[in-house]
């Protein structure tokens, strides 16, 4: 029990602690980069339960040091791109997002502090999340896409996925072209790479074409064709 009382094995603990920071940070970046496709919401929810649970007891435990004091200060703003890039997926923020609530007001700082900066904080997520909605609504053409298929390349390196799309106007069917080997899979989780989607085909009904690899070449409606993604180049001849 002495070991626990002990002020530099408190302060040891508070710099463990700067790993959910860090865990956070890095939820926000994928939050940028990747969007999320969960194998299992459950399984997925229960861990990251679990860590923010631990964390959070354990900056309880130091709630009195300094160097757990700026954490808690400092992880809104860690949380803030998550929070806005990924709302209304629960599983993903609420566990991180009631640490972040919960440990700004249990640590230790005065009330002017705390009232201040909690102010500031509050004016930024509104501000943050209703300018990221605004620039979502008026600047992306808002449709009802469903993935209704979805194929490999023979060397996993490439997918494509076919994409109903419902609109104002008659809708249309798409078909998309992407790598298959920069998503990141925790399990329970997939956070899937944003930004190299490559659309090949866009017809203005809903009959889903025939897509088919041979090999890497990509035939639709057996008719081949030829994309870039990114840096990489397939020539289909």
């Amino acid at each position: 029990m002495k070991l626990f009382r002990n002020v530099w094995f408190k302060r040891f603990v508070a710099l463990l602690e700067w790993g959910y920071g860090a865990f956070i940070l890095y939820l926000s970046y994928l939050s940028a980069f990747y969007r999320v496709d969960y194998v299992s919401k459950v399984g997925f929810l229960i861990i990251n339960s679990l860590i923010a649970l631990c964390f959070m007891l354990l900056m309880i435990y130091t709630k009195k040091q300094v160097i757990t004091t700026v954490l808690c200060m400092v992880m809104p703003l860690l949380a803030l791109p998550m929070f806005i890039m990924n709302f209304g997926e629960w599983f993903l923020i609420v566990p991180p997002m009631l640490v972040v609530i919960s440990m700004f007001f249990v640590c230790r700082g005065g009330e002017t502090m705390k009232t201040v900066i909690g102010t500031m904080y509050l004016l930024i997520f509104i501000i943050g999340t209703v300018g990221y909605i605004l620039l979502v609504n008026i600047f992306l053409t808002k449709t009802d896409n469903t993935v209704i298929a979805q194929y490999e390349s023979a060397s996993g390196q490439y997918r494509a996925y076919v994409v109903d799309v419902k609109d104002n106007s008659s809708g249309r069917t798409e078909v998309y072209v992407e790598p298959n080997d920069k998503d990141i899979d925790y399990g329970t989780v997939i956070f899937r790479a944003k930004g190299y989607d490559k659309r090949i085909y866009n017809v203005r009904n809903h009959i889903p074409p025939t897509v088919e690899w041979r090999g890497e070449e990509l035939y639709i409606n057996d008719s081949i064709y030829e994309f870039t993604i990114g840096d990489r180049r397939l020539v289909l001849e």
